[in-house]
């Protein structure tokens, strides 16, 4: 389990922070058999060829999965060398604003965006899933939720995708009080 804290001010006072633990894959499928982290996560590990992530051609957990799962699923271009010119595309998962077809760089939190950078090389460099449970408070919105990235390669076994899954626990915004998910 490896576990990160970061934290900026800002000139209006508002605290930005967040908490990130990256868990073992086995964490996942005791705590996510059910959930569409852990139904995206089968999928993947079906379509894997031994230790090798799936072909991008021969992955389609948008069509194949369930449309109350798939709508958890997005996936983001990471075809660039540098993962901040990553695209997000069929952005449906959890989120406060639509975020389709905008690079990573066009994120406006810098704390979220550098995180989200360095995991997205991770998993990308490892050819991995990575499973994280992420505590944030951007602004005045604050949410806790569990993420799944999984890595999909090209014909040449470069990685060219990865799977986002997520799985909100908490949020709450000003003005709409509290929201949670069991």
């Amino acid at each position: 389990m490896i576990r990160d804290h970061l934290e900026a001010t800002y000139e209006s006072d508002l605290v930005d922070e967040q908490s990130r633990i990256l868990y073992p894959l086995e964490m996942l499928v005791e705590r996510e058999s059910e959930t569409p982290l852990g139904h995206l996560f089968q999928y993947w590990r079906r379509r894997c060829d031994g230790d090798k992530p799936p072909f991008e051609h021969e992955f389609n957990p948008i069509e194949v999965l369930p449309p109350e799962i798939a709508k958890w699923v997005y996936w983001i271009d990471a075809t660039p060398e540098n993962p901040l010119t990553f695209v997000f595309r069929d952005r449906y998962s959890v989120c406060f604003t639509d975020i389709s077809e905008k690079r990573l760089c066009e994120i406006p939190n810098k704390i979220h965006v550098s995180a989200c950078a360095a995991e997205y090389t991770r998993c990308k460099s490892f050819m991995q899933p990575m499973y994280h449970e992420i505590d944030q408070k951007l602004g005045r919105i604050s949410r806790h939720y569990v993420r799944l990235l999984v890595p999909v390669t090209d014909r040449k076994g470069q990685v060219s995708k990865l799977y986002n899954a997520g799985r909100l626990i908490f949020l709450e915004k000003p003005g709409n009080g509290q929201l949670a998910e069991a």
